[in-house]
């Protein structure tokens, strides 16, 4: 008897599994035949992408040959291609761009913008670094310091540099207790290169004495005079006592 009811129950859990399988094997199916593509797609991502690197290192040695040559135009058209691409070739291209177009500084801070744009680490906080040089002499003090701010939160070479170029700034300007101040604080920042330690001490031996602090007034104490205290008024004299007659 025991033995016909586990035969039973072995048969519904059959039925319960082809059951269950009926109804989520296409989901099953769909999932398997999903990841399939994903993994395919990223394969041939992946080869796409090495082809469209390998591509653009071949334009870019191209136009390196072009500038050593001196053909400039040939060179323009090369990056201006490059520049347009999805490779990290696009922000190299940009700083490329702004070195060949320096002369003229409006155009040269737009090849650094799109590098910044980029948004690219390294190469981008490089460009962003440029364009503050470049628009140094345009910039305002406060909007030179909130250009270099990104720079600034962070550590290494290219935030000691932007906070070298506000104190130059802001010496230039007139602000010398400012300037003097951020140099102070360079000369005690590690991750400034020796190179900028040497600029930043001439450029404080360079700057205006610190004004000394006024002394405090001196109370100036003064002898007093003096003075004979004054004599008595002379007392009046006594009324005549009544009925008798002054002589």
């Amino acid at each position: 008897m025991t033995d016909a009811f586990e035969e039973v129950e072995e048969s519904l859990r059959h039925d319960k599994a082809g059951q269950l399988w009926k109804t989520y094997s296409p989901w099953l199916a769909g999932a398997a035949v999903a990841l399939i593509l994903a993994v395919a797609g990223y394969q041939a991502w992946r080869v796409f992408q090495d082809q469209a690197v390998e591509a653009d290192a071949k334009t870019f040695s191209k136009v390196m040959d072009n500038l050593e040559q001196k053909d400039l135009t040939a060179a323009r058209d090369g990056l201006t291609k490059l520049s347009a691409s999805k490779t990290g070739f696009a922000a190299l291209a940009d700083h490329v761009l702004a070195g060949i177009d320096e002369g003229n500084p409006k155009l040269a801070a737009e090849h650094l913008q799109a590098a910044v744009d980029q948004k690219t680490g390294l190469m981008s906080d490089l460009a962003l670094l440029k364009l503050a040089y470049v628009k140094a002499d345009t910039d305002t003090l406060a909007d030179l310091e909130k250009r270099v701010a990104p720079l600034e939160k962070k550590t290494g070479p290219m935030a000691a540099l932007a906070r070298e170029l506000v104190a130059a700034k802001a010496a230039a300007t007139g602000d010398i207790e400012r300037a003097r101040r951020d140099y102070q604080a360079l000369t005690l920042d590690l991750d400034a290169p020796p190179s900028l330690q040497q600029r930043v001490n001439q450029s404080l031996s360079l700057l205006p004495p610190a004004p000394k602090p006024a002394a405090a007034a001196t109370p100036v104490l003064t002898k007093p005079v003096m003075t004979k205290p004054a004599a008595p008024a002379p007392a009046a004299p006594a009324p005549a006592a009544a009925g008798k007659k002054t002589p």
